[in-house]
């Protein structure tokens, strides 16, 4: 009877250690943003940082054989920064709608909300832009650059405000 209780306590001791990991696992996960299986677009950021310009030095050649080096540059408003993140977007299950850019916006740690730049300008500084159109189907990855303060926090949260809800992706500089 001492050893079927002894046996009884250890199996009990093992469920709520069990039990206690799923839980504490489970707190930590929504620290990590969304779950991305529970929508059709499913969102990752693979890299970000902070820019205060963008500058890249071109060679131009000309017909008669001489070169120029010439300066692009593209800078934010006054008293801003480029935010770059380079994301994917991936249309995981059928139907829905399509991927919204609209519907995406960067909060930062005060709930300050920022939109999309018009980033064409990427492109010409070396970086593989991703669509500003409305996506459709497949995966889709590429850089987008956000406008923001140059005083602001580094903890930045993306929201794509979905059909199935809000999808919550951390961006941390």
């Amino acid at each position: 009877m001492k050893r079927l209780y002894s046996r009884f306590m250890l199996l009990s001791s093992i469920i709520l250690i069990l039990s206690a990991c799923l839980i504490f696992s489970g707190c930590a996960k929504q620290d990590l943003g969304s779950d991305q299986a529970g929508f059709n677009w499913q969102i990752a950021v693979y890299d970000c940082f902070l820019q205060s310009e963008l500058i890249t030095e071109n060679t131009i050649t000309r017909y008669d054989g001489t070169s120029e080096k010439v300066m692009d540059k593209t800078s934010p408003a006054a008293g801003n920064q480029f935010l770059l993140i380079d994301l994917s977007v991936d249309k995981a299950k059928a139907g829905g709608s399509g991927f919204e850019w609209a519907k995406l916006d960067l909060v930062d740690a005060e709930g300050n909300i920022y939109k999309r730049a018009d980033d064409n300008f990427l492109s010409k500084h070396g970086y593989s832009r991703i669509s500003g159109l409305d996506l459709r189907i497949g995966q889709n990855r590429g850089w987008i650059c956000i406008e923001v303060p140059s005083d602001k926090s580094e903890k930045y949260t993306l929201i794509y405000h979905a059909d199935e809800g809000d999808n919550l992706i951390p961006v941390k500089v």
